[in-house]
């Protein structure tokens, strides 16, 4: 159960990588921007994401702080990009 809440947090911030892209650019056009950030806030709850989008493996990281759990999940990103869509793994800390 308490993976659930973790589970909704990684979830809107991948749809939020998702449905911000351009959809009329092309894979190319992705690759050749260099540092990309998102930020989502849900009820208090945010995750940031920042990715190197130079090189076909994306690497990044990603910051989850709840708010009224007092818990920070800080950790690195890597993935691929496969058209407009972001895929990979998500490897983190709780709390330092």
């Amino acid at each position: 159960m308490k993976k659930q809440p973790l589970f909704i947090i990684l979830l809107l911030a991948f749809s939020f990588i998702i449905f911000s892209c351009n959809r009329e650019q092309s894979s190319q056009q992705v690759l050749e921007k260099k540092r990309a950030c998102y930020q989502s806030v849900s009820a208090g709850d945010t995750a940031w994401l920042s990715i190197d989008t130079a090189q076909k493996v994306i690497t990044g990281t990603l910051r989850i702080n709840y708010v009224n759990k007092m818990q920070i999940y800080d950790g690195k990103f890597t993935g691929k990009m496969f058209g407009d869509t972001l895929k990979g793994s998500f490897n983190f800390k709780i709390n330092k």
